[in-house]
């Protein structure tokens, strides 16, 4: 996460900061109402993780749209930050 948030950083003009990459653990004030359901992982976490990736069965009657937006989440692979 390193590297490419601070590629991020660079490309919208802030400064990265090594207190970016962690967090202490438990809800904020700007988690919102919906914080509590929302959030339940980052509150219980206190920095990155590795990127387990998973394998997910799309039922059927899902297949079109799945493509469909699969087909976007590639365009938007293609400019991602490396």
């Amino acid at each position: 996460p390193r590297d490419i948030l601070g590629k991020f950083c660079e490309k919208i003009g802030i400064i990265f900061s090594e207190e970016m990459l962690s967090w202490p653990r438990g809800a904020r004030d700007t988690d919102g109402n919906w914080g509590k359901y929302w959030y339940k992982n980052v509150m219980n976490s206190t920095g990155f993780n590795e990127y387990k990736p998973k394998t997910v069965d799309v039922p059927e009657r899902y297949e079109e749209l799945y493509l469909e937006c699969y087909s976007l989440y590639e365009k938007l692979h293609k400019l991602r930050i490396r």
